[in-house]
């Protein structure tokens, strides 16, 4: 059983982005997902283009902002989050915030934004796009259906043969009843005197 932490509840702060690597690749996802609505959504591959794109594409400057960015957010969720311990709740970020409520972490004030953060700031919310009719699911969905149809089975010829025992368990006792009250007719005791 997992305790309950305060800043699991749903009236305490929320916490920021870990680094300005994973603010990056939040934004860039939600970029790639609102760009590709009717297209499959490969989170890994996702993920491996925008590590690209952080580690030659983008230059000091640009990676220092999103560096900033996260020290500055995590700074101010430290305040907040002691706020709430001390009082039940917590005055919310005037700097920063989250696109939809639940979406990545963009500064407040349209002058502080960067390019990626003013156009992703204008989407109504984040997009995750439907799977296409052909979809062909995942290796890993296949291999775990088939372990499960495996396993199903398996259980099914278990408990048929659970059942098989029983039976010829109770066949057995039926035998040994009808063996012993053979015998005791035999012998004159099984008989009943009225």
């Amino acid at each position: 059983r997992r305790i309950m932490r305060e800043k699991d509840l749903p009236m305490a702060p929320p916490e920021p982005p870990l680094s300005g690597y994973v603010l990056f690749i939040a934004q860039m996802t939600t970029k790639v997902r609102h760009g590709r609505p009717n297209e499959r959504h490969d989170q890994i591959k996702v993920v491996k283009q925008i590590s690209k794109m952080w580690k030659y594409g983008l230059s000091g400057k640009d990676r220092a902002y999103y560096n900033d960015f996260a020290r500055e957010a995590r700074i101010e969720y430290q305040k907040q989050h002691t706020e709430f311990r001390a009082t039940g709740s917590y005055t919310p970020s005037v700097l920063f915030e989250r696109i939809g409520g639940d979406g990545p972490w963009v500064k407040s004030a349209y002058h502080e934004k960067n390019a990626l953060e003013r156009e992703i700031g204008t989407y109504d919310r984040v997009k995750f796009p439907p799977r296409p009719e052909n979809f062909e699911e995942p290796h890993w969905v296949k291999r775990a259906k088939g372990e499960n149809e495996r396993g199903m089975q398996l259980r099914k010829t278990m408990e048929e043969k659970k059942q098989k025992e029983e039976e010829v368990k109770w066949a057995m006792l039926e035998i040994a009843k009808e063996a012993k009250a053979k015998r005791l007719r035999m012998s004159g005791f099984g008989e009943e005197e009225v």
